[in-house]
C-alpha cells in the first residue's frame, strides 16, 4: 500500500468520524429529538397594580397584566399540563377554565385564568378550612366565626336615616379624612394602600357610584391626614413630602380635578393634621412649630390663595409645654378647637376652646371639661377627641367626666356662647376592662352620630357606633359596627 493510498484512507475515516459526531449533535444517528411545545392562555379580571401567580409541573410564574401568558417551561407531546392559581390578588377569586389536559402537536393557547370575582363577604373570627364546589359558584367555610357579612372596608357610606350600606369600593388600608365632591362622591385621606385591589395610596376619589376616578392622581408619597374642598381646589394635610413629582411638605393646595399641586408656597415644618376652611383662611392643626419661617405651635391659618401667614397664633400649651389638637371646626368668626391642652388664645381652657377668627384669643367660651375616665386612673387624660356645632350647641366627644359643669360620660352638648351644658345627656356603657370613650362624632337635622369605644347607649346595643336623637339623646336601632 503507498503512502498516497494510506493517506485517502486516513482522511476518508476522519471524514465519516466528523460526520458521526455532527448527526450526533443535531439528533441523528441512533437518538430521536424531542419535540416540545408552550403552555398558556389568557388572563383577564386583574385590576391595575394587581397580579396573580400560576403553577403548572413545577413552573410558577407571576402574571402582572391581563393578556396573553406562556409558562417558561415548554411540555413535550403527550404530556400533562395542570393549571392552577398559586396566589390570587388580594380580595380576588381567580378560576381556571381549560386548565388541564394532553399536550397534543400544537402549542396549548386555551387556558383561561379569570379573575374578575371580588371576594365581597368578611367574617368576624378565624376561617381553618375552605372547600369550593364543582361548578365554582359555592364556596363552603368553617371556622371560630358567628357573623359573615360584606366586605366593606375601611369606608362606608351608610344611609343616616335606616343605616343601610350603599355600594362602594373597598378601601384597604386607614381612612382618616373625607370630604363630598360636591357630585355625589368622596375625598378620602388615609393610610390605605390599595381601593378595590389596585394600588391607590394615600389620597383618592370616589365617583357618585363609587368607583375610582382615574383622572384624580395625586399620588402622595406618605399618609394623608385631612382634606378641605373649597371651590375648584383640594387643601390636604399630612406626612407626605412630596405629591407626584412635586416637593410639596406636610400641606398643599391641588387642582380638585386632577390632583395636581397649584402653585401655592406654604412652608410646614412637621405633619398637619387637621384643616378647617372660614372665608380666605385656612386653620390647620399637627406637630409643627413653624410655619413659612415664623414660630407657630401646633395651630395655624394662611390664605386660601397666597398661603400668607396670618397672625392667628393661639398657642396651646399643658403643664408640660407640649399640647395636641385632635379637631378643628368653624362657626361663622369663631374657630372652636379640641385636644390635650390646659391654656389656649392667652386664658386657661381645658381640652376645647372657641378662639376669634381674627386674634386667636379664647372667647368666653368655657366648657369646664374634667375628670379623666380611663380603667386604670393611671391612664387617665382628660382630652377632648371630636367637636361639631351645631347652631347654637356645640357637641364634644372624648375622655371625660364632667362638661360644662355637670356630669357627663365621653359625650356632651354645652352652649357655643357660655360653654354651660344642655340638658342632652346620653348614656354610654363599656365593659369592666374600661371606660367609653368618644372619638368621632358628625350631627345632622336631628340625630347625633358617635363612634369610639362603647358597647351600647343605655338600653340600646352600640357596639362602638350609633345615631342618637338630638332631642332625647336616646340612641336609635340603627347600625351595629363589628
Amino acid at each position: 500500500m503507498t503512502q498516497s493510498m494510506e493517506t485517502a484512507r486516513a482522511t476518508r475515516i476522519a471524514c465519516v468520524a466528523t460526520m458521526l459526531v455532527s448527526l450526533t449533535s443535531c439528533g441523528g444517528g441512533n437518538g430521536e429529538s424531542t419535540i416540545t411545545y408552550a403552555v398558556g392562555g389568557t388572563v383577564s379580571g386583574l385590576a391595575v397594580g394587581q397580579t396573580v401567580k400560576l403553577s403548572n409541573n413545577g413552573s410558577d410564574p407571576t402574571i402582572v397584566a391581563n393578556g396573553p401568558f406562556t409558562f417558561t417551561a415548554r411540555q413535550a407531546q403527550g404530556s400533562s399540563y395542570a393549571v392552577t392559581v398559586a396566589l390570587a390578588p388580594d380580595g380576588r377569586i381567580c378560576r381556571v377554565s381549560a386548565g388541564s389536559g394532553t399536550v397534543g402537536a400544537a402549542d396549548v393557547t386555551s387556558v383561561a385564568v379569570d379573575c374578575g370575582k371580588e371576594i365581597n363577604w368578611v367574617t368576624n373570627g378565624t376561617v381553618y378550612s375552605t372547600a369550593l364546589s364543582e361548578d365554582g359558584e359555592v364556596l363552603y367555610i368553617g371556622g371560630s366565626f358567628t357573623r359573615v357579612g360584606r366586605r366593606t372596608g375601611s369606608f362606608v357610606p351608610v344611609d343616616a336615616t335606616t343605616g343601610a350600606v350603599a355600594p362602594s369600593s373597598v378601601v384597604d388600608g386607614g381612612v382618616y379624612a373625607q370630604a363630598p365632591d360636591g357630585a355625589g362622591g368622596w375625598y378620602l385621606g388615609g393610610t390605605f394602600t390599595r381601593v378595590n385591589g389596585s394600588t391607590q395610596k394615600y389620597l383618592v376619589r370616589l365617583r357618585a357610584d363609587g368607583s375610582v376616578d382615574p383622572t384624580f392622581a395625586p399620588t402622595p408619597s406618605a399618609a394623608v391626614y385631612s382634606v378641605a374642598l373649597s371651590g375648584d381646589t383640594l387643601f390636604v394635610g399630612g406626612g407626605f413630602v412630596q405629591i407626584g413629582v412635586a416637593s410639596v411638605s406636610y400641606l398643599a393646595a391641588l387642582d380638585a380635578t386632577t390632583g395636581t399641586p397649584r402653585n401655592w408656597p406654604v412652608a410646614v415644618d412637621s405633619t398637619v393634621r387637621h384643616l378647617a376652611i372660614s372665608g380666605d383662611a385656612l386653620y390647620f392643626a399637627g406637630n409643627f412649630v413653624t410655619v413659612n419661617g415664623q414660630s407657630r405651635n401646633y395651630l395655624a391659618a394662611v390664605d386660601t390663595t397666597t398661603a400668607a401667614l396670618t397672625p392667628w397664633d393661639p398657642n396651646p400649651r399643658n403643664g408640660q409645654g407640649i399640647a395636641a389638637i385632635y379637631a378643628l371646626a368653624v362657626s361663622g368668626t369663631t374657630v372652636l378647637v379640641a385636644g390635650n391642652f390646659q391654656s389656649i388664645g392667652g386664658a386657661n381652657r381645658t381640652a376645647v376652646a372657641a378662639l376669634d377668627g381674627i386674634t386667636g384669643a379664647a372667647t368666653a367660651f368655657d366648657a369646664q371639661i374634667s375628670g379623666a375616665n380611663a380603667i386604670p386612673p393611671a391612664n387617665s387624660i382628660t382630652v377632648v377627641n371630636a367637636i361639631a356645632v351645631d347652631g347654637s350647641a356645640v357637641y364634644i366627644g372624648g375622655q371625660f367626666t364632667s362638661a360644662g359643669g355637670q356630669p357627663r360620660m365621653a359625650v356632651a352638648a354645652v352652649d357655643l356662647t357660655t360653654g354651660l351644658a344642655l340638658p342632652w345627656n346620653p348614656s354610654l356603657v363599656r365593659d369592666q376592662y374600661g371606660a367609653p370613650e368618644v372619638v368621632g362624632l358628625a350631627v345632622n337635622a336631628d340625630t347625633v352620630f358617635i363612634c369610639g369605644l362603647f358597647l351600647s347607649v343605655g338600653s340600646q346595643a352600640a357596639n362602638g357606633l350609633a345615631a342618637l336623637d338630638k332631642g332625647t339623646a336616646v340612641a336609635r336601632n340603627w347600625i351595629n359596627a363589628d
